[in-house]
């Protein structure tokens, strides 16, 4: 049985609540229950797996925040069961078990769909198209391989004795720079025959100058912190317009809390 096969059968248990229940590091719910909590929280949906939407809270957020949850969901009288993964839950799923947290009452669900229009929903990233064409897959599998042996042959092709790479963010290193110039019109070139370029932030830069790669400067601090204040300020005025969810400001702050702890907490102070 698969995960989305185990959820559907709790909520062919209970018709007429939503099933909202832990996946990793959120609170899931999938199908018509997604498409509910969209139009009537405002949480963001995306694809649980090919034609099947899903939306979710963070796991930190739902613990702490299960009154003001509580609250919302009766002021819009949904009917809901929350299921958390305990020790000797009543349901299992393989090594897993799970039990309720929170149960509400609600009135009688009407929605049946399991998705949106996946062909029209800007969301659905089952078929992307990219550069005005769909790329099959099996094409961008031979494309991948070529990319992938391009970068890994750097050395060979362009001379380069010294050079960083994580995945296809790279840096070259040479005494020339006008060899770095002529490098980099190579890769352009390389790109270009296969529809691609390098991002518009790609630069020559000397050794004293401060650079950033990986989102760290090469002093190896975090290199953002004006990016998360401008970010979190921008969404946090888009949720006193109500023009977006809690959920998406309290995503946005997760986020950069995990990528930079220190910087993030100094920006909230700043709400405070």
């Amino acid at each position: 049985m698969k995960f989305c096969e185990f959820i559907e059968s709790l909520q062919s248990l209970n018709p007429n609540k939503i099933i909202m229940i832990k996946a990793g590091a959120f609170f899931n719910s999938i199908g018509r229950d997604a498409i509910i909590l969209e139009y009537t929280l405002g949480l963001k949906r995306s694809c649980f797996a090919k034609g099947l939407c899903k939306v979710g809270f963070p796991v930190s957020y739902v613990r702490d925040n299960l009154e003001e949850i509580k609250k919302r969901l009766k002021d819009k009288n949904l009917g809901i069961i929350i299921y958390d993964e305990v020790e000797n839950g009543r349901y299992k799923f393989k090594n897993k078990s799970y039990d309720i947290i929170l149960e509400l009452n609600g009135d009688e669900i009407e929605e049946t769909r399991k998705n949106t229009d996946c062909n029209e929903c800007k969301k659905n990233v089952y078929g992307k198209v990219t550069n005005r064409y769909t790329i099959r897959k099996e094409d961008y599998e031979k494309l991948a391989k070529k990319v992938e042996d391009f970068l890994n042959s750097i050395k060979e092709i362009l001379k380069i004795k010294y050079y960083v790479r994580y995945q296809d963010d790279f840096l070259l290193f040479h005494e020339s720079k006008k060899y770095l110039q002529e490098c980099l019109i190579s890769l352009q070139d390389f790109l270009k025959k296969e529809k691609l370029e390098l991002n518009k932030k790609t630069r020559i830069y000397s050794n004293n100058e401060n650079f950033i790669f990986l989102g760290r400067k090469n002093n190896k601090n975090y290199a953002n912190y004006r990016r998360i204040k401008g970010k979190i300020k921008k969404k946090y005025y888009l949720f006193q317009k109500e023009k977006t969810s809690l959920y998406s400001l309290m995503s946005s702050i997760n986020s950069f809390y995990t990528l930079d702890r220190k910087y993030t907490e100094k920006c909230l102070e700043k709400f405070r």
